[in-house]
Protein backbone atom coordinates (compact mmCIF):
# COMPACT_ATOMS: atom_id res chain seq x y z
CA UNK A 1 0.00 0.00 0.00
CA UNK A 2 1.47 3.42 -0.63
CA UNK A 3 0.15 6.70 -0.83
CA UNK A 4 0.77 9.15 -4.28
CA UNK A 5 1.64 13.43 -3.16
CA UNK A 6 2.77 15.84 -5.34
CA UNK A 7 4.54 19.34 -5.39
CA UNK A 8 2.94 22.23 -8.06
CA UNK A 9 4.98 24.95 -10.03
CA UNK A 10 4.15 26.81 -12.64
CA UNK A 11 6.13 26.65 -15.47
CA UNK A 12 5.96 29.28 -18.95
CA UNK A 13 8.09 27.96 -21.36
CA UNK A 14 10.17 30.50 -23.66
CA UNK A 15 8.43 32.27 -26.25
CA UNK A 16 8.97 30.99 -29.97
CA UNK A 17 9.02 33.62 -32.10
CA UNK A 18 7.86 33.60 -35.99
CA UNK A 19 10.24 34.73 -38.83
CA UNK A 20 11.99 37.01 -36.58
CA UNK A 21 9.02 38.85 -34.86
CA UNK A 22 8.43 40.71 -31.58
CA UNK A 23 7.97 38.99 -28.33
CA UNK A 24 4.57 40.24 -28.78
CA UNK A 25 4.51 38.02 -32.02
CA UNK A 26 5.64 34.87 -29.86
CA UNK A 27 3.31 31.41 -29.84
CA UNK A 28 2.97 28.28 -28.07
CA UNK A 29 3.57 29.84 -24.41
CA UNK A 30 0.87 28.12 -22.63
CA UNK A 31 1.09 28.12 -18.64
CA UNK A 32 1.84 24.36 -17.58
CA UNK A 33 1.60 22.73 -14.27
CA UNK A 34 4.28 20.52 -13.36
CA UNK A 35 5.57 19.58 -10.51
CA UNK A 36 7.75 17.02 -8.25
CA UNK A 37 5.73 13.51 -7.13
CA UNK A 38 6.40 11.33 -4.61
CA UNK A 39 4.96 7.84 -3.62
CA UNK A 40 5.65 6.20 -0.27
CA UNK A 41 4.87 2.86 1.55
CA UNK A 42 2.56 2.67 3.92
CA UNK A 43 3.49 -0.56 5.92
CA UNK A 44 0.98 -2.95 6.72
CA UNK A 45 -0.72 -3.69 10.25
CA UNK A 46 1.89 -6.85 11.17
CA UNK A 47 4.46 -3.92 10.58
CA UNK A 48 3.26 -1.43 12.84
CA UNK A 49 5.59 -0.15 15.66
CA UNK A 50 5.72 1.22 19.23
CA UNK A 51 8.14 3.86 19.47
CA UNK A 52 9.77 5.95 16.59
CA UNK A 53 11.71 9.83 16.00
CA UNK A 54 11.64 11.52 12.87
CA UNK A 55 12.60 14.79 11.69
CA UNK A 56 10.76 17.44 9.48
CA UNK A 57 12.78 19.57 7.38
CA UNK A 58 13.14 23.62 7.06
CA UNK A 59 11.40 25.19 4.83
CA UNK A 60 8.86 23.22 3.47
CA UNK A 61 4.84 22.97 4.17
CA UNK A 62 5.52 19.30 6.78
CA UNK A 63 2.69 16.70 7.60
CA UNK A 64 2.28 13.16 9.79
CA UNK A 65 -0.40 10.85 9.81
CA UNK A 66 -0.83 8.36 12.30
CA UNK A 67 -3.17 5.37 12.16
CA UNK A 68 -4.21 3.21 15.54
CA UNK A 69 -6.79 1.52 17.16
CA UNK A 70 -9.45 3.98 18.28
CA UNK A 71 -9.09 2.63 21.82
CA UNK A 72 -5.70 3.82 21.57
CA UNK A 73 -6.14 7.14 21.41
CA UNK A 74 -4.81 8.66 24.71
CA UNK A 75 -2.32 5.77 25.04
CA UNK A 76 -0.10 6.81 22.23
CA UNK A 77 2.34 10.37 22.86
CA UNK A 78 3.92 12.88 20.54
CA UNK A 79 6.89 14.64 22.25
CA UNK A 80 6.12 13.15 25.60
CA UNK A 81 2.38 14.05 25.51
CA UNK A 82 -0.82 12.54 24.85
CA UNK A 83 -2.00 12.67 21.39
CA UNK A 84 -5.60 13.34 22.84
CA UNK A 85 -4.09 16.51 24.91
CA UNK A 86 -1.84 17.88 21.72
CA UNK A 87 -4.12 17.06 18.93
CA UNK A 88 -7.44 17.18 20.67
CA UNK A 89 -10.53 16.55 18.21
CA UNK A 90 -8.33 15.77 15.17
CA UNK A 91 -9.01 12.25 15.77
CA UNK A 92 -10.89 10.96 12.80
CA UNK A 93 -12.96 7.76 12.85
CA UNK A 94 -11.88 5.28 9.60
CA UNK A 95 -15.65 3.57 8.83
CA UNK A 96 -16.36 0.03 9.19
CA UNK A 97 -13.68 -0.67 11.70
CA UNK A 98 -11.82 -0.43 14.91
CA UNK A 99 -9.34 2.19 13.34
CA UNK A 100 -9.01 5.68 13.64
CA UNK A 101 -6.30 8.51 12.45
CA UNK A 102 -4.79 12.03 12.50
CA UNK A 103 -3.75 13.74 9.60
CA UNK A 104 -1.92 17.27 10.86
CA UNK A 105 0.39 19.74 9.95
CA UNK A 106 3.82 19.75 11.93
CA UNK A 107 6.25 22.37 12.74
CA UNK A 108 9.97 21.44 11.56
CA UNK A 109 12.57 19.95 13.93
CA UNK A 110 12.79 16.23 15.50
CA UNK A 111 9.50 14.66 16.78
CA UNK A 112 9.00 11.33 18.60
CA UNK A 113 6.06 9.34 18.55
CA UNK A 114 5.82 6.57 21.54
CA UNK A 115 3.11 4.04 22.96
CA UNK A 116 3.15 3.70 26.66
CA UNK A 117 2.87 -0.15 26.05
CA UNK A 118 4.07 -2.95 23.96
CA UNK A 119 0.73 -3.76 23.31
CA UNK A 120 -0.43 -0.62 21.84
CA UNK A 121 0.69 -0.57 18.14
CA UNK A 122 0.29 2.44 15.48
CA UNK A 123 1.74 3.42 11.80
CA UNK A 124 2.88 7.03 11.00
CA UNK A 125 4.27 8.21 7.97
CA UNK A 126 6.12 12.14 7.94
CA UNK A 127 5.64 13.88 4.10
CA UNK A 128 6.09 17.41 3.02
CA UNK A 129 5.83 19.08 0.03
CA UNK A 130 6.97 22.70 -1.17
CA UNK A 131 5.19 24.47 -4.25
CA UNK A 132 7.28 26.39 -6.61
CA UNK A 133 10.32 26.96 -7.16
CA UNK A 134 10.61 25.21 -10.67
CA UNK A 135 9.77 22.13 -10.32
CA UNK A 136 8.95 22.27 -6.16
CA UNK A 137 9.96 19.60 -4.13
CA UNK A 138 8.30 16.83 -2.23
CA UNK A 139 9.01 13.77 -0.11
CA UNK A 140 7.08 11.17 1.97
CA UNK A 141 8.66 8.27 4.25
CA UNK A 142 7.43 5.57 7.54
CA UNK A 143 8.66 6.83 10.23
CA UNK A 144 9.72 3.59 11.14
CA UNK A 145 8.97 -0.25 10.43
CA UNK A 146 8.92 -3.68 12.28
CA UNK A 147 10.92 -5.72 10.73
CA UNK A 148 11.13 -8.18 13.40
CA UNK A 149 11.05 -12.04 11.88
CA UNK A 150 8.56 -14.32 13.43
CA UNK A 151 10.59 -17.29 15.22
CA UNK A 152 8.43 -18.87 18.17
CA UNK A 153 10.41 -20.14 21.06
CA UNK A 154 13.41 -18.33 20.60
CA UNK A 155 14.81 -16.96 24.09
CA UNK A 156 17.51 -14.44 24.44
CA UNK A 157 20.62 -14.10 26.65
CA UNK A 158 23.63 -11.98 28.09
CA UNK A 159 26.28 -12.78 30.62
CA UNK A 160 28.77 -9.62 31.65
CA UNK A 161 31.98 -9.98 32.55
CA UNK A 162 33.98 -7.54 34.89
CA UNK A 163 37.71 -6.66 34.03
CA UNK A 164 40.38 -4.14 35.81
CA UNK A 165 40.26 -0.85 35.03
CA UNK A 166 36.99 -0.40 34.40
CA UNK A 167 36.24 -2.73 31.42
CA UNK A 168 32.99 -5.10 31.30
CA UNK A 169 32.64 -7.85 28.74
CA UNK A 170 28.75 -9.09 27.56
CA UNK A 171 28.06 -12.01 25.83
CA UNK A 172 24.42 -12.42 24.16
CA UNK A 173 23.23 -15.47 22.19
CA UNK A 174 19.62 -16.60 20.95
CA UNK A 175 18.52 -20.02 22.59
CA UNK A 176 15.84 -21.37 19.91
CA UNK A 177 15.03 -24.03 17.26
CA UNK A 178 17.02 -23.20 14.79
CA UNK A 179 15.20 -19.71 13.28
CA UNK A 180 16.24 -17.32 15.90
CA UNK A 181 19.24 -14.58 15.55
CA UNK A 182 20.35 -11.53 16.93
CA UNK A 183 19.64 -8.24 14.91
CA UNK A 184 21.42 -5.26 16.23
CA UNK A 185 23.52 -3.92 19.60
CA UNK A 186 23.25 -0.43 20.40
CA UNK A 187 23.72 1.96 22.74
CA UNK A 188 20.83 3.37 25.10
CA UNK A 189 22.43 5.52 27.10
CA UNK A 190 26.39 5.92 27.74
CA UNK A 191 27.31 7.94 31.01
CA UNK A 192 31.41 8.09 30.75
CA UNK A 193 31.90 4.94 28.84
CA UNK A 194 32.15 3.87 25.67
CA UNK A 195 30.48 1.11 23.75
CA UNK A 196 32.61 -1.11 21.68
CA UNK A 197 31.10 -4.03 19.82
CA UNK A 198 33.33 -7.31 18.86
CA UNK A 199 34.75 -6.72 14.91
CA UNK A 200 33.32 -9.95 14.00
CA UNK A 201 29.53 -9.50 15.05
CA UNK A 202 27.32 -9.98 11.63
CA UNK A 203 23.38 -8.81 11.75
CA UNK A 204 21.86 -12.79 11.73
CA UNK A 205 24.41 -14.25 14.15
CA UNK A 206 23.45 -16.15 17.43
CA UNK A 207 26.05 -14.41 19.58
CA UNK A 208 26.95 -11.42 19.44
CA UNK A 209 29.89 -10.01 22.02
CA UNK A 210 30.68 -6.23 23.04
CA UNK A 211 32.82 -4.13 25.56
CA UNK A 212 31.98 -1.47 27.81
CA UNK A 213 34.73 0.76 28.51
CA UNK A 214 35.11 3.89 31.38
CA UNK A 215 36.46 6.71 29.97
CA UNK A 216 38.05 8.63 32.99
CA UNK A 217 38.65 6.25 35.53
CA UNK A 218 38.83 8.52 38.04
CA UNK A 219 34.77 9.13 37.69
CA UNK A 220 31.93 6.80 38.04
CA UNK A 221 30.61 5.70 34.65
CA UNK A 222 26.83 3.84 33.59
CA UNK A 223 25.61 2.79 30.48
CA UNK A 224 22.67 0.84 29.02
CA UNK A 225 22.86 -1.28 26.20
CA UNK A 226 20.45 -3.52 23.96
CA UNK A 227 20.38 -6.71 22.41
CA UNK A 228 17.46 -7.08 19.76
CA UNK A 229 16.92 -10.36 18.27
CA UNK A 230 15.15 -10.96 15.01
CA UNK A 231 11.85 -12.07 16.33
CA UNK A 232 11.93 -8.53 18.15
CA UNK A 233 13.02 -9.60 22.30
CA UNK A 234 15.26 -7.00 23.74
CA UNK A 235 17.79 -7.66 26.69
CA UNK A 236 19.01 -4.52 28.09
CA UNK A 237 22.39 -4.40 30.12
CA UNK A 238 23.12 -1.75 32.74
CA UNK A 239 26.49 -1.81 33.33
CA UNK A 240 27.96 0.44 36.16
CA UNK A 241 31.63 1.17 36.92
CA UNK A 242 32.37 3.22 40.81
CA UNK A 243 36.43 3.50 41.19
CA UNK A 244 38.03 2.33 43.79
CA UNK A 245 38.74 5.78 45.41
CA UNK A 246 40.43 7.03 48.59
CA UNK A 247 40.72 10.13 50.42
CA UNK A 248 43.16 12.34 52.58
CA UNK A 249 43.25 13.91 55.75
CA UNK A 250 44.16 17.05 54.45
CA UNK A 251 44.53 18.70 50.29
CA UNK A 252 47.70 20.84 51.39
CA UNK A 253 50.42 21.12 53.78
CA UNK A 254 53.19 23.95 54.41
CA UNK A 255 56.14 22.43 56.30
CA UNK A 256 56.91 26.42 56.52
CA UNK A 257 60.88 27.72 56.72
CA UNK A 258 63.20 24.46 57.85
CA UNK A 259 66.75 24.85 58.60
CA UNK A 260 68.59 22.58 55.98
CA UNK A 261 69.49 19.02 57.33
CA UNK A 262 67.04 19.18 59.70
CA UNK A 263 64.01 16.34 59.61
CA UNK A 264 60.09 17.38 60.09
CA UNK A 265 57.41 14.96 60.16
CA UNK A 266 53.86 15.22 59.26
CA UNK A 267 51.03 12.27 59.67
CA UNK A 268 48.47 12.09 56.87
CA UNK A 269 45.76 9.84 56.86
CA UNK A 270 44.46 8.44 53.99
CA UNK A 271 41.48 6.27 54.12
CA UNK A 272 38.84 4.13 52.07
CA UNK A 273 35.23 5.88 51.80
CA UNK A 274 33.60 2.90 50.58
CA UNK A 275 30.93 1.08 52.80
CA UNK A 276 30.57 -1.72 50.43
CA UNK A 277 33.82 -2.75 49.35
CA UNK A 278 37.72 -2.58 50.20
CA UNK A 279 40.36 -1.02 48.27
CA UNK A 280 43.26 -2.59 47.38
CA UNK A 281 46.29 0.60 47.47
CA UNK A 282 49.03 -0.77 44.77
CA UNK A 283 51.62 2.31 45.63
CA UNK A 284 51.85 5.36 47.48
CA UNK A 285 54.38 8.18 46.31
CA UNK A 286 55.42 11.51 45.50
CA UNK A 287 54.47 12.63 42.13
CA UNK A 288 57.79 14.25 41.36
CA UNK A 289 60.70 12.20 43.62
CA UNK A 290 61.29 14.88 44.97
CA UNK A 291 64.39 13.89 47.67
CA UNK A 292 63.11 16.49 49.97
CA UNK A 293 60.68 14.10 51.11
CA UNK A 294 60.18 10.52 52.30
CA UNK A 295 57.30 8.22 53.19
CA UNK A 296 57.24 5.67 55.93
CA UNK A 297 54.50 3.75 57.40
CA UNK A 298 53.02 1.52 55.07
CA UNK A 299 54.02 -1.71 52.97
CA UNK A 300 52.61 -1.46 49.44
CA UNK A 301 50.53 -3.22 48.29
CA UNK A 302 47.81 -3.80 51.19
CA UNK A 303 44.42 -3.63 51.29
CA UNK A 304 41.71 -1.22 52.89
CA UNK A 305 39.17 -2.77 54.42
CA UNK A 306 35.61 -0.71 54.47
CA UNK A 307 35.95 1.88 56.41
CA UNK A 308 39.28 1.80 57.13
CA UNK A 309 42.32 4.22 57.64
CA UNK A 310 46.42 4.01 57.35
CA UNK A 311 48.65 6.56 58.53
CA UNK A 312 51.62 7.83 56.32
CA UNK A 313 54.43 9.67 58.13
CA UNK A 314 56.25 12.21 55.42
CA UNK A 315 59.27 13.43 56.99
CA UNK A 316 60.77 16.73 55.63
CA UNK A 317 64.50 17.14 55.01
CA UNK A 318 66.27 19.55 53.07
CA UNK A 319 70.19 19.47 51.47
CA UNK A 320 70.08 22.83 49.92
CA UNK A 321 68.87 26.26 49.94
CA UNK A 322 65.38 25.83 48.01
CA UNK A 323 61.98 25.67 48.11
CA UNK A 324 60.40 22.10 47.28
CA UNK A 325 56.77 21.70 46.14
CA UNK A 326 55.38 17.73 45.60
CA UNK A 327 52.26 16.04 45.53
CA UNK A 328 51.19 12.85 47.15
CA UNK A 329 49.63 10.39 44.98
CA UNK A 330 48.23 6.75 45.92
CA UNK A 331 47.30 4.04 43.48
CA UNK A 332 44.83 2.25 43.34
CA UNK A 333 44.14 -0.36 40.49
CA UNK A 334 44.33 1.98 37.60
CA UNK A 335 44.13 5.31 38.78
CA UNK A 336 46.77 7.73 40.43
CA UNK A 337 45.06 9.83 43.53
CA UNK A 338 46.92 13.15 43.47
CA UNK A 339 45.99 13.69 47.36
CA UNK A 340 48.07 15.83 49.41
CA UNK A 341 50.38 19.03 48.02
CA UNK A 342 53.48 19.43 50.71
CA UNK A 343 55.87 22.55 50.14
CA UNK A 344 58.80 23.34 52.40
CA UNK A 345 61.18 26.48 52.05
CA UNK A 346 65.04 26.39 53.64
CA UNK A 347 65.17 29.57 56.32
CA UNK A 348 66.11 32.64 54.53
CA UNK A 349 65.58 31.59 50.76
CA UNK A 350 65.63 33.92 48.14
CA UNK A 351 62.98 32.17 45.99
CA UNK A 352 59.15 33.77 46.04
CA UNK A 353 57.22 30.93 46.56
CA UNK A 354 53.02 30.71 46.98
CA UNK A 355 51.21 28.41 48.72
CA UNK A 356 48.23 26.99 46.53
CA UNK A 357 48.33 25.56 43.18
CA UNK A 358 52.26 25.11 41.30
CA UNK A 359 51.13 26.57 38.46
CA UNK A 360 49.04 30.03 40.30
CA UNK A 361 51.93 32.45 41.94
CA UNK A 362 49.28 35.15 42.44
CA UNK A 363 51.76 36.41 44.74
CA UNK A 364 55.51 38.31 44.75
CA UNK A 365 57.02 41.29 46.11
CA UNK A 366 60.40 42.60 46.32
CA UNK A 367 61.99 44.80 49.13
CA UNK A 368 64.36 47.71 48.53
CA UNK A 369 66.93 48.63 49.25
CA UNK A 370 69.41 45.89 49.86
CA UNK A 371 71.20 46.25 52.42
CA UNK A 372 68.58 48.02 54.48
CA UNK A 373 69.76 50.91 56.76
CA UNK A 374 67.25 52.48 58.21
CA UNK A 375 64.07 51.85 56.71
CA UNK A 376 62.80 50.23 53.08
CA UNK A 377 60.23 50.20 50.78
CA UNK A 378 57.95 47.04 50.06
CA UNK A 379 56.48 46.49 47.00
CA UNK A 380 53.33 43.57 46.92
CA UNK A 381 52.17 42.67 43.46
CA UNK A 382 48.89 40.71 43.88
CA UNK A 383 45.41 39.57 42.31
CA UNK A 384 44.65 39.84 45.79
CA UNK A 385 42.40 42.16 48.18
CA UNK A 386 42.14 42.50 51.93
CA UNK A 387 44.65 42.60 54.71
CA UNK A 388 48.16 41.54 54.39
CA UNK A 389 50.38 40.34 57.07
CA UNK A 390 53.43 41.10 57.17
CA UNK A 391 56.50 39.17 59.44
CA UNK A 392 60.22 39.28 59.67
CA UNK A 393 61.80 36.10 60.64
CA UNK A 394 65.76 35.84 62.22
CA UNK A 395 67.58 32.84 61.78
CA UNK A 396 66.18 30.89 64.39
CA UNK A 397 62.46 30.64 63.09
CA UNK A 398 61.47 33.46 65.59
CA UNK A 399 58.92 36.47 64.25
CA UNK A 400 60.55 39.27 65.30
CA UNK A 401 58.64 41.81 63.33
CA UNK A 402 55.23 42.18 62.42
CA UNK A 403 52.58 44.23 60.93
CA UNK A 404 49.08 44.28 58.83
CA UNK A 405 48.45 46.43 55.92
CA UNK A 406 45.05 46.80 53.51
CA UNK A 407 45.71 45.85 49.92
CA UNK A 408 43.69 48.08 47.82
CA UNK A 409 45.68 47.86 44.43
CA UNK A 410 48.77 46.04 42.35
CA UNK A 411 51.36 46.70 42.51
CA UNK A 412 51.55 48.51 46.10
CA UNK A 413 54.21 49.51 48.21
CA UNK A 414 54.74 50.72 51.97
CA UNK A 415 57.69 52.13 53.61
CA UNK A 416 58.69 49.50 56.44
CA UNK A 417 60.90 51.08 59.09
CA UNK A 418 61.35 51.15 62.95
CA UNK A 419 62.80 47.53 62.71
CA UNK A 420 65.11 47.69 65.94
CA UNK A 421 66.48 44.90 65.66
CA UNK A 422 70.35 43.48 65.23
CA UNK A 423 72.18 43.68 61.53
CA UNK A 424 72.00 40.19 60.21
CA UNK A 425 69.99 38.34 57.01
CA UNK A 426 66.19 38.01 58.05
CA UNK A 427 63.17 36.45 56.16
CA UNK A 428 60.29 38.76 55.09
CA UNK A 429 56.80 37.06 54.74
CA UNK A 430 53.84 38.32 53.48
CA UNK A 431 50.68 36.44 53.61
CA UNK A 432 46.95 37.31 52.14
CA UNK A 433 44.14 35.34 51.71
CA UNK A 434 45.78 32.22 52.37
CA UNK A 435 48.55 32.73 49.72
CA UNK A 436 51.97 33.43 51.13
CA UNK A 437 55.62 34.62 50.01
CA UNK A 438 58.67 34.76 51.39
CA UNK A 439 62.03 36.74 50.55
CA UNK A 440 65.45 37.51 52.23
CA UNK A 441 66.54 40.45 53.51
CA UNK A 442 69.75 42.08 54.76
CA UNK A 443 69.87 44.98 57.33
CA UNK A 444 73.66 46.62 57.78
CA UNK A 445 73.07 49.30 60.81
Amino acid sequence: MGQYGKSYAKVIPPPIKVGGGSADEAQGHPTIEAGMPMLQMVPPIDRWITHATFSSPEGMDDFVNIVFKTDHYSMIRFDGQPLSMIFGGSMRLVSGNEYAYIRTPVQAGTHTISSVSDSVRWMAWNYASLDGLQQGRAFGSAVGIDLSIPCNGDTLYDRAESAPCGLTTVTSWVASSGCGSIRMIHALDLNNASLIIDEGFRAGDTVGVYNVRALDLSKSASATVRTVSASGQVIDRVVTYVPDMVIASKSKHDFGEQAMFVTVMDTLTVTNPHSDRSVVVTDISMKNNEPAFTLSGFAAPFVLAEGASVNIMVSSRLVSDATVRDTLVVRTNCVDWKLTEYLVRTIGDTTTSVSGEADTPGLSFIVTPQPITETATLTLTTMERGAATIEMIDLLGNVVFTRTEEISASPQSFVVGEMHVPSGTYSVRVSVNGRQASARIVIAR
